[in-house]
C-alpha cells in the first residue's frame, strides 16, 4: 500500500483575512484529509478566522515581508518532525517562504494564483503553477518566462455546504423581507467592489421601475467608510435596497445564500451560489448593470473568473435585462434556470472533479532548485508590495 503523502499548505494573511482564497485553500485542504496528511501554515500579520476554524491542523507564524529568517526556522521545526512531500502556496507572499523551504528540504513547490488580473511587469517565477481562471492560464502558458514551468488550470474549488436557516429567519425578521424576489450581492464594502455594488443597485432600481417586486441585499464587512457612506446614500433612495454589515451575517455569509433567488457573484462566491441552484449574474467591466450568466455567455464570464473584468457589450446588458424580466414573469423558466446553474456547478466548480486534478498534479510534482537570484527578486517584490501595510500599521500605532 502506497504511504500517505504529507502536504504543507502556505498562505499569507492581513486584515480580516476572510476573502475567497482563504476559503478555497481550506476547502482543498479539508477535501484531502481522507487520503493525505495535511496541515496549513498561516503566515502574515493575522491568523485568518477561516483558517483557524478549519478541521485541518494549522499554525500561525508572524511574517511581515522582511523577517524571512525566523519564519523559515519556525516552519523548519514543524517539517523536521516528519517528511513533507509537497509545499503548496496560495499567494506570492507565502510563496517566498515556500522557496526557502523548498530549496532547504528538496520538496516540490506548487504555487496557486487565486484569480485577479494578469500580472503587469515583474511577477515571481515558480516551477509548478496552478490557476483558478482561464485568463491566467492563457497568460502563463504563453509567457516565455514560464515556458519551463508546469502550468495547470484547476478552477474546481467549491463544495456543497449547509445553510443557516436560523440566520435567514433573523434576516427576514430584522429587515422585513416578505414576498419579495431577492437579489443578493456578497462582497467586502470597498472601492474594489464599488462598481459591482452600484451595478446591482441599478439593476434593482430598474426592475422596481418596471413594477417587479424585487429586493437587493448587500452583505459584507465595511473596509472603506467613505465607500459605505456613498452606497448608503443610494440605499436611502430605494427602500428595496438593504445593506447588511453585522458580523453574524458577513462571516460565512454563504450560509445565507438560500435567502436569494438571484445572486450577483464573482470568483468563488459565484461558484458557491451556483451550488445552491441560484440564478447567477456577473458584474460587467463597462455599463450600468450586471449580466445574467447563461449557456450563451458562460465561457466569456468563466474565462475571467466571473470578475469585474468581464467585458459584456451594451447589447449583452440589454438582452440580460429582457431575460431577467422574462424569468421574473415565468416561474417555470425560473425553475429551469436554477437547475442549469446547479449543473454548471457540478461540471466546472465542484471539488469532486478538482480533487482528481490536484491528485494528478501532486503525483507528478518533482523538486526543481530555485536560483538565489530569483528568490532575491521575489523578496524585493514582496517588500515593495507590502509598503502600504507597513504604513497603515505605523499610522495606527502612532494614533493609538
Amino acid at each position: 500500500m502506497e504511504p500517505r503523502k504529507t502536504i504543507c499548505f502556505l498562505i499569507f494573511a492581513v486584515g480580516k483575512a476572510n476573502g475567497g482564497h482563504y476559503r478555497s485553500l481550506r476547502t482543498i485542504a479539508e477535501t484531502f484529509t481522507d487520503e493525505y496528511n495535511v496541515f496549513i501554515i498561516n503566515l502574515g500579520y493575522t491568523h485568518s478566522p477561516i483558517i483557524s476554524e478549519s478541521s485541518v491542523t494549522n499554525h500561525f507564524i508572524y511574517f511581515n515581508g522582511l523577517n524571512t529568517v525566523k519564519p523559515v526556522k519556525q516552519i523548519s521545526k514543524i517539517l523536521d518532525k516528519g517528511p513533507v512531500d509537497i509545499l503548496h502556496s496560495f499567494d506570492y507572499q507565502s510563496l517566498l517562504i515556500g522557496k526557502f523551504l523548498s530549496n532547504k528540504y528538496s520538496i516540490p513547490l506548487i504555487f496557486t494564483k487565486c484569480g485577479g488580473p494578469n500580472p503587469k511587469g515583474y511577477y515571481p517565477w515558480n516551477p509548478i503553477i496552478s490557476l483558478f481562471s482561464k485568463e491566467d492560464y492563457i497568460y502563463f502558458k504563453n509567457s516565455i518566462k514560464y515556458k519551463n514551468s508546469v502550468v495547470r488550470l484547476i478552477s474546481n474549488r467549491a463544495v456543497e455546504f449547509e445553510t443557516s436557516f436560523e440566520k435567514i429567519l433573523d434576516l427576514k425578521g430584522n429587515y422585513k423581507i416578505r414576498e419579495n424576489i431577492v437579489f443578493l450581492r456578497i462582497c467586502r464594502i470597498s472601492r474594489f467592489y464599488l462598481k459591482s455594488i452600484i451595478q446591482s443597485i441599478n439593476l434593482v432600481n430598474h426592475l422596481n421601475e418596471k413594477n417587479h417586486n424585487v429586493k437587493l441585499l448587500i452583505v459584507g464587512n465595511i473596509q472603506d467608510q467613505e465607500i459605505f457612506e456613498e452606497i448608503r446614500e443610494l440605499q436611502n433612495k430605494n427602500s428595496n435596497i438593504t445593506i447588511i454589515t453585522e458580523d453574524v451575517f458577513t462571516l460565512n455569509a454563504k450560509e445565507i445564500i438560500e435567502i436569494a433567488d438571484f445572486v450577483i457573484g464573482t470568483g468563488r462566491g459565484f461558484m458557491e451560489a451556483s451550488s445552491k441552484s441560484k440564478v447567477m449574474l456577473c458584474p460587467s467591466k463597462a455599463g450600468s448593470f450586471p449580466v445574467l450568466v447563461t449557456k450563451k455567455n458562460f465561457n466569456k464570464a468563466f474565462d475571467k473568473n466571473f470578475s469585474e473584468r468581464v467585458e459584456f457589450t451594451t447589447n449583452d446588458q440589454r438582452k440580460s435585462l429582457e431575460e431577467i424580466q422574462f424569468l421574473l414573469n415565468n416561474g417555470l423558466a425560473l425553475k429551469e434556470e436554477k437547475e442549469k446553474s446547479y449543473n454548471r456547478y457540478l461540471e466546472y466548480f465542484s471539488m469532486f472533479k478538482g480533487k482528481i486534478k490536484y491528485k494528478q498534479l501532486y503525483s507528478e510534482a518533482s523538486f526543481t532548485p530555485i536560483k538565489k537570484s530569483d528568490i532575491l527578486m521575489h523578496w524585493g517584490f514582496v517588500i515593495k508590495n507590502n509598503l502600504g501595510t507597513w504604513y497603515r500599521a505605523l499610522k495606527s500605532a502612532i494614533h493609538g
